[in-house]
């Protein structure tokens, strides 16, 4: 499924992160939950936007994230995040993690 939000800053909508309005678009779409799923992103915007739809969050440092990376010690619901090199780096992790 892909989902987008079309929307300026200012239209109210609640689809454009940081709010969760895409991943619950997505879960409607796909009839699963996104509860307890893994958000990657490369901004804290896209940590948040996860966060708030109860998924666990990690950030790479490609795109905007090495800037990004330094906000997370500082945000209440983000401190905790990991940081991976890339989206492949990610992966490698999260399969080693599997029992």
């Amino acid at each position: 499924h892909i989902a987008f939000c079309p929307h300026g800053p200012d239209d109210g909508c609640d689809c454009r992160k940081p709010l969760p309005g895409l991943i619950h678009q997505i879960e409607d779409a796909l009839k699963v939950s996104a509860e307890g799923a893994w958000i990657v992103g490369d901004s804290i915007r896209d940590l948040e936007a996860g966060a708030a739809a109860g998924c666990k969050t990690a950030l790479v440092r490609t795109g905007k994230g090495e800037k990004s990376e330094y906000k997370l010690t500082s945000h209440p619901t983000l401190a905790d995040a990991p940081v991976f090199e890339d989206l492949a780096t990610f992966v490698d992790w999260l399969i080693a993690q599997q029992p």
